[in-house]
């Protein structure tokens, strides 16, 4: 991408950051509003969930993008994509096994 390496260094732990705090935040309050129903979740709810945790990073990312890498919103949120249709597949994913590990915890 032609930018610094300060940069790119400063934006990656910013979005990791941003990431992690938002995790916390996301999944605490998408768990009051569809709480556990005997552990399981349909997988409507956890494509909701990924969907949901996915576009509101965007939202915080973009801008974080845009500014550090000095970039318009647009260029930004192009540059986010490739990210996120990764991401959209692992949020997902981790999810369905936190559930599942959940689930056993529960149980036993």
């Amino acid at each position: 991408m032609n930018k610094p390496i300060s940069s790119m260094g400063i934006l990656s732990v910013l979005i990791s950051v941003t990431a992690l705090l938002l995790n916390i935040v996301f999944n605490w309050l998408f768990d009051r509003i569809f709480p556990f129903v005997n552990g399981d979740r349909p997988v409507k709810i956890r494509m909701l969930h990924a969907i949901g945790f996915e576009s509101t990073l965007v939202i915080f990312t973009v801008p974080m993008i845009a500014f550090f890498l000095k970039v318009s919103l647009v260029e930004a949120f192009m540059i986010e994509i490739g990210f996120l249709i990764f991401f959209l597949f692992y949020t997902y994913i981790y999810n369905w096994c936190y559930d599942k590990v959940r689930k056993k915890i529960v149980r036993s």
